[in-house]
């Protein structure tokens, strides 16, 4: 189970290849689209992945099965990570908590083997989440405002430049 997504076309903006792919992938078009992180991949095979994540407030159109996609809503409080890539877990519930993040991940065929996650203080309200006026809140817990790395020192050769960002190389090289 993941989010519509794939590969940037020539001279496409991030943005613009995040609202292309839904419009493909579910046959929408997002509306109030927001960037929300930034995902590293690096596998032990020497291939690395840049992601970019977004956010959208609501869509134009209704969303179709296609041969990408499967449409499926969950509760937020029962989203189905043991179906997701072992990564969701540690970063999805910051882009829930309108908190930007940045996180590296060392991969090993599916297997997530270490990473480093910088979270920031929320930017935005969170999803789900209802004030008494209705308005959106999010915890400021400063508990969450960055994980350390767990990257295995014994593998110096998988520090490329998937992780080279200045933030995440430092928590890295521990």
């Amino acid at each position: 189970i993941n989010g519509p997504g794939g590969r940037l076309e020539p001279g496409e903006s991030a943005l613009e290849c995040a609202i292309r792919e839904t419009r493909e992938e579910l046959h929408v078009t997002p509306t109030g689209v927001e960037a929300a992180g930034e995902l590293r991949f690096q596998f032990t095979d020497g291939y690395a992945l840049h992601g970019y994540v977004f956010t959208a407030t609501d869509c134009t159109g209704e969303p179709e099965q296609t041969d990408e996609a499967i449409p499926q809503w969950t509760p937020l409080d029962k989203i189905p990570f043991a179906q997701m890539w072992a990564d969701d877990e540690l970063w999805f519930p910051h882009m829930l908590s309108g908190r930007r993040f940045d996180g590296c991940w060392l991969v090993d065929d599916g297997a997530l083997l270490g990473y480093s996650l910088d979270v920031a203080p929320p930017q935005r309200p969170a999803f789900g989440r209802a004030g008494p006026s209705g308005e959106r809140s999010s915890s400021t817990d400063p508990a969450c405002s960055s994980k350390s790395a767990t990257f295995p020192a014994s593998r110096p050769d998988l520090r490329s430049s998937a992780c080279s960002k200045p933030a995440c190389a430092t928590r890295i090289s521990r």
